[in-house]
């Protein structure tokens, strides 16, 4: 079997095993409209707006309720630490270091970024924060090896990262290892079956996602997405006697 032909089973393969998760087990995180997330954020407006018209180039998110919830949410709660796996021109850290002035902003991206899907030129990431002499650690590292790194532990860590099923789930379960009791585990392009358009992409994301939620159900508080959002949010439980808790490498 040829090369081509081997990805297209394997893509089928995959394509398969989602709708049969989708159907048989129903979606994976809980919806909320958008507006029902705000009030429970205690706001009454999204961050995103104060930002939009001078990050708006920089931050590397496809849709505008994806910039609504993840900074709304970053605004509500007392956030420490956070880190970004994935930077990107560095729009995400630029807007939420001002939105969290006291907090730490790490953001991790891979030393070569031609090897990793969608890459800006090297010159180019992290530019947003850069060029706004904003107060943000720029960690250069293959996210496999952030175990290795002794990076400490995060109240939030958004993966926005490689988004190939075995990347995904191994940096999924190696942000578990970093996030703090109770903190909040965010990840990027969550689209489940019946979201429009749903490219091939996301599919893999959904699939290491549910991998990773079955295998810590116990340790998560809750799961949800927000209405028109593709970001995913687990939220841990403060479990600390979890077996499972240890970094892989896939």
């Amino acid at each position: 079997m040829t090369r081509a032909a081997t990805r297209r089973v394997r893509r089928l393969s995959g394509s398969c095993r989602d709708a049969w998760d989708h159907v048989f087990e129903g979606p994976l995180l809980r919806t909320r409209p958008i507006d029902e997330f705000l009030e429970g954020l205690g706001l009454s407006t999204f961050v995103w707006g104060c930002y939009a018209s001078d990050c708006g180039a920089e931050v590397g998110l496809p849709l505008e309720a994806d910039r609504d919830v993840l900074f709304s949410l970053i605004a509500s709660v007392c956030l420490r630490r956070f880190l970004e796996i994935g930077t990107w021109m560095g729009g995400t850290a630029a807007v939420v270091k001002p939105v969290c002035p006291g907090a730490e902003v790490l953001t991790v991206n891979h030393p070569q970024p031609d090897q990793v899907n969608n890459p800006p030129h090297r010159d180019e990431i992290g530019v947003a924060f850069r060029r706004r002499k904003l107060e943000v650690k720029q960690v250069w590292a293959d996210s496999a090896r952030i175990p290795e790194s002794d990076l400490g532990d995060f109240h939030v860590i958004f993966t926005d990262g490689d988004h190939r099923y075995s990347a995904v789930r191994r940096d999924l379960e190696n942000s578990r290892a970093l996030l703090s009791a109770g903190g909040y585990l965010l990840f990027q392009d969550c689209a489940e079956r019946g979201a429009s358009p749903y490219p091939q992409h996301t599919l893999e994301v959904v699939r290491a996602v549910r991998s990773s939620y079955k295998r810590h159900r116990h340790e998560i508080a809750a799961g949800l997405q927000v209405e028109g959002s593709w970001i995913g949010i687990i939220v841990d439980n403060g479990a600390r006697d979890d077996p499972l808790r240890t970094p892989v490498r896939v």
